[in-house]
């Protein structure tokens, strides 16, 4: 390791181990055997896993997830870091290079070890200089000796040379100035101290991980695991998890679609857009509704409820008890405080206004066009908010699930390890209450996203302009949605209900068994159908981030 004076150099019995912690030793942390590789497979196997199954393995730490669609593994900061020293030995010992070296090689490259590889063999003093490395052959400037007088280059006072250190060169600081140089790398994610470079401007020595962490304890480890994920998340198959505090990340093995997965931690998000689950419906549907639905609903709710004053131009609301289809008296906030029909927005302090009734406004004519436009406007809101209400039902109807399934699993077994106690049973024999709660749960968030992401705003507006097609699916879609209520709440019923008295366990376990095959058979196909825009219209098609749920 590169610490002060001792710049690492690559003999023949330097150790390429890499210590990726903050407080273990080389071998507490890795051994590499002669192959430059960890003992900790990276293969996953993916056996078992058939359609329409939702299978959890251990795949050495990692926890894998994949269904007949796809699958993922959720890595821990351990699991991060291990592959990391697997990518750091093998790089090292291809090169002949202590591991030191390693890591600012493959962060300059992005972790492309084979590009590396290729251009170390093509022209490798041109890497070194790039990196900040010695030249091949180059020597180390001797170190002082300890009670030998050196002026640290930053401060300017005169150290022991014991309280200062270098990167190699000749350039030596004091202790304190290199915690003050080394801190404002790592500030603001340190990724910069992964490339830091000696503070004399004429020296482009590179200050390797020991130097880091020993003025910055962790800040290495921290700044490396970032520039790996930032690097493979580039190339497609590993992102980390947005939860703040969470250090895991998802592995993607395969996939077929879009997937929304779900970390160690609990939070889930879509793996293609980075945003909240939203199986089944499209990224571009989730985005949309989340940049403009809610501002057209707005729109709307103003189009229906406010008109523009005639003067000041600011939207002023309907008093109750004035109709759209009749005039009424209307007066503006101050300091405007304009009175004016609301029909035909007259002014009503005007002497030539004709002294008729309000139902026959001269302009109320010329405005009938506009009321129109509000009609359709007023439709528009009342499917914005019952989807809405919908929606809001749905992820009710999901919390509540998954309240019942933390409480019978609980610890140490929690309420199912009784109910089987109370029939005789072992736990694992009730299992299937727990995955009958757990089917209501994926259930009702599969309906919850589909009131939210698959009808737009607009399909609601243009609803009269829409062909007969149109019109099919959205009735399709209204008619399904009630259906998977209807089987889910069978489903919820039944478990709630649980085993009738005087009868056997046997018959409950087959109605529930049998209640769950048919909702997740039934979900997963409403699901794939307006994934893939059979229903719902074209709000929820499209081909851009359909995600997989568990079903």
């Amino acid at each position: 390791m590169a610490m002060d004076d001792e710049y690492a150099s690559g003999s023949d019995d330097e150790s390429y181990a890499v210590d990726l912690t903050e407080q273990a030793t080389d071998e507490e942390y890795y051994s590499s055997g002669s192959d430059g590789s960890s003992e900790a497979s990276d293969d996953y196997s993916l056996s078992g896993c058939s359609d329409g199954d939702y299978i959890r393995e251990i795949i050495g730490d990692a926890t894998m997830c994949c269904s007949g669609r796809y699958g993922y593994a959720v890595l821990t900061e351990q699991d991060i870091r291990r592959q990391l020293r697997q990518q750091a030995a093998f790089t090292a010992e291809a090169l002949s290079v202590p591991a030191d070296w390693a890591l600012p090689l493959l962060v300059h490259y992005r972790w492309r070890e084979y590009d590396l590889i290729f251009d170390w063999d093509s022209d490798q003093d041109a890497v070194r200089h790039a990196v900040g490395l010695p030249a091949a052959g180059a020597g180390e400037t001797p170190a002082p000796a300890k009670d030998e007088t050196v002026t640290c280059g930053i401060c300017l006072e005169a150290r022991p040379a014991a309280a200062t250190a270098s990167v190699g060169c000749a350039h030596r600081y004091c202790h304190a100035c290199w915690r003050g140089y080394v801190a404002a790398a790592a500030a603001d994610g340190g990724v910069r101290c992964l490339a830091l470079r000696c503070p004399d401007a004429s020296c482009s020595r590179a200050v390797l991980r020991g130097t880091v962490e020993r003025f910055a304890t962790g800040a290495y480890v921290r700044a490396l695991t970032r520039s790996f994920l930032d690097a493979r998340g580039g190339a497609g198959d590993l992102k980390p998890c947005p939860a703040a505090g969470c250090g895991c990340a998802i592995k993607l093995v395969y996939v077929d679609g879009g997937v929304d997965v779900v970390c160690r931690c609990g939070t889930g998000f879509c793996w293609r857009c980075g945003g909240a689950p939203h199986w089944p419906a499209s990224c571009a549907a989730a985005a949309q509704w989340a940049r403009g639905d809610a501002e057209a609903a707005s729109a709307a709710w103003l189009a229906v409820h406010a008109k523009p004053c005639p003067r000041c131009r600011r939207p002023v609301g309907r008093p109750d008890g004035v109709g759209v289809e009749c005039c009424g008296t209307i007066v503006c906030a101050p300091p405007c405080a304009h009175r004016f029909c609301w029909r035909c927005l007259c002014d009503m302090a005007d002497p030539n206004r004709p002294r008729i009734s309000h139902y026959d406004c001269p302009e109320a004519y010329a405005a009938e066009q506009d009321e129109a436009e509000r009609e359709r406007a007023r439709r528009a809101l009342d499917g914005f908010l019952r989807h809405d209400d919908m929606w809001e039902a749905s992820m009710a109807a999901r919390r509540s699930a998954e309240r019942e399934i933390r409480r019978l699993r609980g610890d140490g077994g929690g309420e199912l390890e009784k109910f089987g106690l109370a029939w005789g049973v072992i736990s694992t024999d009730v299992e299937f209450v727990v995955e009958a709660w757990e089917q209501v749960a994926e259930g009702r968030r599969v309906a919850g996203n589909v009131c939210l992401f698959a009808r737009s705003m607009r399909g609601v507006v243009e609803e009269e302009e829409e062909d007969g097609d149109g019109r099919w699916r959205r009735d399709l879609l209204e008619f399904q949605l009630g259906q998977a209520d209807d089987i889910l709440g069978r489903l919820q019923r039944r478990v709630e209900k649980g085993p009738a008295a005087g009868k056997d366990l046997t018959e409950f376990s087959y109605e529930v068994r049998n209640l769950s095959s048919v909702a997740r058979l039934f979900i997963g196909n409403f699901a794939k159908a307006v994934a893939t825009g059979e229903v719902g219209g074209p709000a929820s098609s499209g081909k851009s981030g359909t995600g997989s749920g568990t079903l």
